[in-house]
């Protein structure tokens, strides 16, 4: 693959995660929404920690 199109998989992965752990956060802070659909914001936190973190490991091993 093209160092130009690794580098933009790492960029949408990166932009990718952020944006999960910022919806995640918002779902979280929400007091409107019942508790148990509060509750499921830690997945998107989650799971976008784990995109970033893979992104960036990835990035320093190219």
């Amino acid at each position: 693959m093209p160092a130009g199109g690794l580098a933009t998989i790492l960029g949408l992965m990166l932009g990718g995660g952020v944006l999960l752990v910022w919806y995640g956060l918002q779902r979280l802070r929400d007091r409107d929404r019942p508790e148990a659909q509060r509750r499921q914001g830690w997945w998107g936190v989650n799971l976008g920690l784990a995109l970033v973190g893979a992104s960036m490991l990835l990035f320093l091993q190219t």
